[in-house]
């Protein structure tokens, strides 16, 4: 009998051993888990932190719960800094040192790598994911964005057009894209992401039609409605821009670049009021917009695209009409144009408004010599040299 009862006793510990290990192993899971939630919802704020300013939700809970979240949503990945990208790559290193095998936080260190310009790492992250699930559509989407984003990198500063490149690539970017539209043909990012390639590639009707099957699929897809509008504006369709450009600011007020594209169409159909009005609002938004499209007017000019310059100067003037150089620039592009008259006009305006502007002087002198004034260029060239003198 004593030995039946060490037999039992023995037996007894045995699964009290068991049921103490199973345990402790549910209790480490549960802590593993609290430590990669919040790391990850850390993490998810800091690459979004442009739109999420703090953690109010569970957002790893809610992606991995339900398919249609991270669809409906739409998060566009904009951090404040560069920084944050680099404080959310961290952390989602951690979590992998963890789990190497999270899909999901394998995919969002990834697109902080996209947005750090770190392509290929990316790129290769996304074909272990593949390789892992091959019926993740999210990594087919953001594989393709990869190398849309580090072709545009490539190009940048190549003489060759930006088209052609797109064109050399689009074979591969449209593999990944279509592929995650057959795992998911209700994918409206996917199908944004095509009408960008499209429209790089100057394909603008098939751009259009990818832009308008994101909008069906999505009807409050704001970044579709701005991508369509900016499509329409280039096709002089400057009515049907207005019309979608409203509709993105009705879903995000905060799109600044809306403001501005809606402008530019509104100065093409001569609505001054408007287009001034919609330029203040993106400049109070977008404080650096201004000093940026004169730069880029300039640069216009300099690429001899004189017709883009006198637009992008006369927006410039638009938004604020005391500012010289504005009048200057615009001047020197009308005189290049052959349009003497309009020089003279705006570089006139340069000098009242800039008494001393010595260039303007000068530039003025050569459209008067231009219209066969001599005394009055002979007069600007007088005042210029007693300025450059002095």
């Amino acid at each position: 009998m004593a030995e039946n009862n060490n037999d039992n006793s023995l037996i007894l510990t045995q699964n009290n051993l068991k049921s103490r290990v199973e345990n402790s192993i549910q209790i480490t899971n549960k802590i593993l888990n609290r430590n990669i939630s919040e790391l990850f919802n850390t993490a998810f704020c800091k690459m979004n932190s442009k739109t999420i300013a703090e953690v109010d939700k569970d957002y790893l809970f809610l992606i991995e719960s339900s398919s249609s979240f991270r669809k409906n949503e739409l998060f566009e990945y904009k951090a404040n800094t560069k920084d944050d990208y680099y404080i959310a790559l961290d952390l989602f290193s951690k979590i992998l040192k963890i789990n190497p095998n999270h899909i999901l936080t394998k995919d969002m260190a990834a697109i902080c790598k996209i947005k750090l310009k770190q392509f290929d790492e990316a790129i290769d992250d996304y074909n272990q994911i593949i390789d892992y699930k091959p019926n993740y559509q999210y990594a087919f989407l953001n594989r393709a964005i990869a190398i849309f984003s580090k072709t545009e990198k490539e190009t940048w500063f190549m003489k060759t057009g930006k088209e052609s490149c797109f064109l050399n690539k689009k074979s591969e970017i449209f593999k990944y894209l279509n592929q995650s539209i057959k795992i998911d043909i209700d994918f409206a990012e996917a199908y944004l992401q095509k009408g960008l390639v499209y429209f790089d590639c100057k394909m603008y009707d098939k751009s259009f039609w990818s832009f308008s099957k994101a909008i069906e699929i999505n009807s409050n897809y704001t970044m579709a409605y701005y991508r369509r509008g900016l499509l329409k504006k280039q096709m002089m369709d400057y009515n049907g821009a207005i019309e979608d450009l409203n509709k993105a600011i009705s879903l995000d007020s905060k799109i600044y670049d809306a403001f501005y594209i809606r402008g530019v169409a509104k100065f093409k159909l001569n609505d001054q009021d408007g287009a001034l009005q919609d330029f203040l609002l993106e400049k109070e938004l977008n404080l650096d917009r201004f000093s940026r499209v004169y730069g880029s007017a300039v640069s216009s000019a300099i690429s001899k695209d004189y017709a883009e310059a006198i637009e992008k100067f006369s927006i410039a003037i638009l938004v604020d009409d005391q500012c010289n150089n504005n009048y200057y620039g615009r001047g020197l592009t009308k005189l290049k144009m052959g349009d003497y008259y309009g020089a003279i006009e705006d570089l006139t305006k340069c000098v009242e408004i800039d008494s001393i502007n010595i260039m303007g002087y000068r530039i003025r002198s050569q459209a008067f010599e231009k219209i066969g004034d001599f005394e009055q260029a002979a007069n600007d060239m007088l005042i210029y040299n007693k300025l450059k003198n002095k």
